[in-house]
Order: C-alpha cells, then sequence, then structure tokens
C-alpha cells in the first residue's frame, strides 16, 4: 500500500487496535458485584398458619365488620409476595 490512501488504512487500522485494546482493558477490571443480602427478616407468622387465616378472610362476606387478624394477614401476605419489603 502506497501513497496517502495506505498511510490512512494503516493508521485506521492502529486506532481500531488501540480502541479495541483499550476497551478490552476496560472490561477485564471490572470490581466484583457487592454480596446480597436477605434484607427480609424471618415471617412473623408459618405458611400454614398464614394460608388458614388467608382462607378464614375470604370466606367473610362484604357485610362483616373489619377484621383486624385479616388485616395483618393480608399484610404479611404482602410482603411475602413482594420480597420482605415492608
Amino acid at each position: 500500500m502506497e501513497g496517502r490512501n495506505g498511510k490512512l488504512a494503516i493508521t485506521a487500522g492502529l486506532v481500531g487496535l488501540i480502541v479495541a485494546a483499550s476497551i478490552a482493558m476496560a472490561l477485564g477490571h471490572t470490581s466484583p458485584p457487592p454480596a446480597m443480602v436477605d434484607p427480609a427478616p424471618p415471617p412473623a407468622v408459618t405458611a400454614d398458619k398464614l394460608s388458614a387465616e388467608l382462607d378464614r378472610c375470604n370466606r367473610l362476606g362484604p357485610n362483616d365488620k373489619p377484621d383486624q387478624g385479616c388485616l395483618d394477614a393480608w399484610a404479611e401476605a404482602r410482603r411475602h409476595f413482594m420480597g420482605g419489603q415492608p
């Protein structure tokens, strides 16, 4: 390759190699991800008790007065479903 086009092709090739090497080095020196910590506390109610309470609450009718046990059971079920988030 002679002339201007040859020099341009060699320069472009060298620039491409330098860019590729820089990207490879940058990707090779990533820090490890932080350790995963389980933020969920142990469940306050066992799954069997929670299921039984939710079944009982489902049998309540719309005219029954609000039941604090049902409200607590639904809150626990939501926490469990959403991954332990309050």
